[in-house]
């Protein structure tokens, strides 16, 4: 997650003419470039379990 993060910020500062990423084998590249769906994903399940039980977790806070 850190290494997708740094390329976009080198991506968005232009600091970088070329960006060189060296990846494990293919299978690990795959999951490295789907990393922002499955984010995503994750971020909006989360949410929706918070929308549901967000009067229980607050009564708890």
């Amino acid at each position: 997650m850190l290494a997708l993060l740094n390329g976009i910020d080198l991506l968005a500062t232009n600091s970088q003419n070329l960006i060189i990423l060296d990846t494990a084998p293919t299978g690990h590249l795959l999951r490295f470039l789907e990393m922002p769906t499955a984010l995503a994903d994750w971020i909006g399940w989360i949410f929706k379990l918070w929308l549901k039980y967000q009067d229980a977790v607050g009564e708890l806070l």
